[in-house]
């Protein structure tokens, strides 16, 4: 959800960071290490305070819990969004329109909000420490995928009419229109 003559700009500053995190020093991996572990601890406890968990998991258990969410999650949530376009190009090379019906239709309202909710229902039955149920955990996958559908056509909605960024942020748009969809998301 950029503004489209802004993602050469995007790609070169993405390329940037990436060289830049080969310098990364050992204090820093630590830093980082560190902080990724207090994010996943405060994470844990709010979902721990959601479902109930009276005890919480042993220093070790949390490390593997949180090792495991920050390797796989961002791969399984990666897989689920980057699948979309290659679906829509699909659909888009047997000669349908994304917005018109047959697949690319069956795609965007289908297919994606789906495999969103299934990336959600597993961090929602795998994170707190309480055994639920499943059906609990699919019910909240399907909300929350329903919600980040929801918000992602209303996100758009306002980028397309909101033509104003680029004309006074040039290539920099991006960066606002990033931090405002990080927040909403």
């Amino acid at each position: 959800m950029l503004v489209p003559s802004s993602s050469a700009d995007i790609i070169h500053h993405l390329d940037a960071f990436v060289a830049n995190t080969g310098q990364l020093t050992a204090i820093g991996v630590v830093c980082l290490a560190v902080t990724a572990i207090m994010l996943m601890s405060t994470i844990e406890n709010a979902f721990n305070a959601i479902w109930c968990a009276k005890a919480g998991r042993s220093i070790t258990q949390r490390l593997v819990s949180y090792w495991t969410v920050l390797t796989l999650g961002p791969l399984l949530l990666g897989t689920a969004l980057s699948i979309g376009p290659v679906l829509f190009a699909v659909a888009h090379s047997a000669g349908e329109g994304v917005g018109l019906g047959g697949s690319g239709r069956f795609l965007a309202l289908v297919v994606l909000p789906l495999l969103t909710a299934a990336v959600l229902a597993v961090l929602y039955m795998a994170l707190p420490h309480r055994p639920g149920h499943w059906s609990w955990a699919a019910a909240g996958g399907v909300v929350g995928a329903l919600l980040f559908e929801l918000l992602k056509r209303g996100f758009g909605l306002y980028i397309a009419g909101a033509g104003s960024y680029e004309s006074v942020y040039g290539s920099l748009a991006a960066l606002p229109i990033f931090l405002i969809w990080m927040y909403l998301a």
